[in-house]
């Protein structure tokens, strides 16, 4: 409730006084005569004046009533900012009284706020009393069951009962007479009475039952003496390990000068059995492969502290129900539950949400390293890591190189494309586990976090190399299938570093001026650089090669500027990931006088980029040795001069002999080369 703010007269006040004054005196007059009244704990009587209220209002009316002060506040709010904005005598006096009607519904809403508490307090208090309930309902009714199971188990046993006789397998009659003395047989008596013969066997088992427990303990007498004699040679034993240590410590030196690292190969042997199954299964096919073949060796990093044991059970857990599914789920919610009640609410939300992404793409600790040397001396090396909740190889490759091959070069040899479309359509973009893409989005994560510095790339060809067959429901882990796809694969990849390596050199070669030396060219090669997908887009040529999936985003692309005064050349160069398997494909405008001309309107450019992306491997010159892409280059500058001779024959001069410019309906250029004859050019 809010004061009353209204001034008071003088004539009141002094009013107000004199009756203080008077009740003050009659006060201490009947103090006297009359008891003092009982001191009354306010507080007490406001909470408990909101607990009655609180049961007699209405909560949604309360949650209605709380948002339309909410809105109001915030309209008096604007409505103070605006009166700021135009400062005057008035508008102080207007913000005044907003502000203080602000404050009476501020003081509104804590009543409310209050009201809430109290409703939650009761709410509480009646679920924690249900609950109570419900807990000895349920105690009793397990007591009832528990007690009826046990009573159904007592007659149960009663109806079954047998006599333990029953149960022994006594020796048959005829032995019985055979082996037990008279005074025990008793044939003139047992023979006609079944009972006693029945008692005259009992007797007879229970004198061989002890005979065999007087040899028992002889035995065990015997067994105990051969223990304590193994424990004296045990201890003998490891009364000598520490002298073995020792001795094995100071050989160590004369191992590594023999190039024989037992201690490295023990630690080697040890961690094999720690590694997750398809990991296992890599490392043992690899290990075989590399002692029949001396450029790829396989190494395992990292270190784990489990045991084999704990490593089954983790895979015994991983393949359980969906019944345990739930229970881990329950029990997960319980945790969170407490985690909540600890942290005092959502506060630590996010940090939550982290660990589970952290959590979904975990990766095992150990990894497995194939290691690919060339004679060259470049190691390529291939890190195979296992993300234990997705059940997903990812390989992480990197590369060691004995010289800098250029800027233009390290997108061939990056993480990202070195090992791309290694087989047609397996990019490492998507997940190859199915199921894997529902646990990602289950953790909050859109997309696979492949390609980053510490997750590799999830490859299909690396489930294969390492047995995990993805056909069937639940990937399996086979021998077979790493068997039968492990050489091959670790060839291509082989393959594959040789041929980007070769590449590398023939960019590097074109970034510090590529030229031809054994003629003398008028064109020069200023510039090459990489470029991006969009820039090659953007060429009126590339269009239809785009269209046609030609020419797509896993290939590389770059471009080269030729100079051939006046004029100059562009070379918009795309290669595929199969290089040198699928040609580099060469793109070409011509610029002259501010005009640009290509295939697309010159008969000279078609035919020009016909000559080097078709007939390739058909080398001007002398140039059989070198690499496809810079034979295509060195074709480029000799077709580009033929073509400027012949479109400019006034301002270019060039050494080349050719019959014909333009020869045939389809107007071709002589851009075929024939070493015959000093070297001619003619048309196709």
């Amino acid at each position: 409730m809010a004061k009353d703010t209204r001034p008071i007269e003088q004539g009141d006040t002094s009013a107000t006084a004199k009756k203080r004054r008077i009740t003050k005196g009659n006060a201490s007059a009947e103090g006297t005569s009359q008891p003092n009244t009982p001191e009354v704990d306010l507080y007490n009587e406001v909470v408990t004046f909101e607990e009655m209220e609180a049961k007699e209002r209405n909560a949604e009316k309360d949650v209605k009533l709380y948002l339309q002060i909410c809105s109001e506040i915030k309209s008096l709010l604007i409505e103070i900012g605006q009166l700021k904005a135009k400062p005057s005598e008035e508008t102080a006096s207007l913000v005044k009284e907003k502000q203080f009607e602000i404050s009476l519904k501020i003081i509104m809403l804590k009543k409310l706020n209050r009201l809430e508490k109290v409703r939650m307090k009761e709410s509480r208090v009646a679920l924690q009393l249900a609950r109570e309930q419900v807990d000895s309902d349920h105690l009793q009714l397990q007591n009832m069951l528990y007690e009826v199971l046990h009573l159904t188990k007592e007659v149960k046993k009663c109806l079954e009962f047998k006599s333990k006789d029953e149960e022994m397998d006594l020796v048959p009659v005829d032995e019985f007479y055979a082996n037990a003395p008279e005074s025990i047989s008793k044939p003139e008596v047992t023979k006609k009475n079944d009972h006693e013969l029945k008692l005259a066997r009992l007797q007879w088992e229970l004198v061989q039952r002890k005979d065999l427990a007087a040899q028992c303990k002889k035995l065990e007498a015997n067994k105990e003496s051969v223990a304590k004699d193994i424990e004296a040679k045990k201890e003998q034993l490891n009364n000598l390990a520490p002298l073995l240590k020792s001795v094995l410590d100071a050989t160590k030196p004369l191992q590594e000068n023999l190039g024989m690292p037992l201690e490295k190969a023990k630690k080697l042997s040890d961690l094999v059995y720690l590694l997750p199954k398809p990991l296992y299964v890599l490392y043992v096919q690899a290990d075989a492969y590399s002692q029949v073949v001396k450029w790829i060796s396989v190494t395992i990093n990292g270190e784990c502290d489990k045991t084999p044991t704990e490593e089954l059970h983790l895979d015994d857990i991983s393949s359980d129900d969906s019944d345990s599914d739930d229970a881990d789920v329950s029990h997960r919610r319980k945790i969170n539950f407490q985690d909540r009640k600890k942290s005092g609410g959502g506060s630590n939300i996010r940090d939550r949400v982290e660990q589970k992404k952290n959590e979904c793409i975990k990766k095992h600790q150990l990894s497995v390293i194939l290691k690919i040397t060339l004679k060259t001396k470049e190691v390529l090396m291939i890190e195979f890591q296992w993300l234990t909740m997705l059940e997903v190889i990812c390989v992480l490759p990197s590369i060691s190189l004995n010289e800098s091959l250029g800027i233009a070069a390290d997108d061939l040899l990056s993480s990202r494309n070195i090992l791309s479309s290694l087989f047609p359509g397996d990019n490492g973009e998507t997940c190859p586990n199915s199921s894997a893409y529902y646990q990602l989005r289950r953790a909050g994560l859109d997309s696979f976090p492949s390609g980053s510095n510490s997750f590799g790339i999830p490859y299909r060809w690396a489930q294969e190399v390492c047995g995990i067959d993805l056909l069937p429901p639940t990937p399996e882990i086979r021998f077979s299938l790493s068997q039968k796809t492990l050489e091959s694969t670790m060839k291509i990849i082989r393959h594959r570093f040789r041929n980007r390596l070769s590449l590398a050199r023939q960019i590097l070669r074109l970034e510090t001026g590529f030229t031809i030396t054994h003629k003398k060219m008028l064109s020069t090669l200023t510039s090459f650089v990489t470029i991006s997908l969009e820039e090659f887009s953007k060429l009126p040529t590339a269009q239809q090669v785009l269209n046609d999936n030609i020419v797509d985003g896993s290939f590389l692309f770059y471009k080269a500027t030729l100079q051939v005064n006046p004029a100059k050349l562009y070379a918009y160069i795309a290669v595929s990931p199969n290089y040198p398997c699928q040609y580099p494909l060469i793109l070409v405008e011509f610029v002259y006088k501010g005009n640009t001309y290509n295939a697309l309107n010159s008969n000279g450019l078609r035919d020009l980029e016909k000559e080097f992306n078709v007939y390739a491997e058909d080398p001007a010159e002398e140039n059989k040795d070198e690499g496809t892409l810079l034979r295509q280059m060195t074709k480029l500058f000799h077709s580009v001069e033929i073509f400027a001779h012949v479109e400019l024959s006034n301002e270019v001069n060039v050494q080349a002999t050719y019959f014909r410019p333009i020869q045939g309906r389809s107007r071709s250029y002589p851009y075929k080369y024939i070493s015959s004859g000093g070297g001619i050019y003619i048309q196709r």
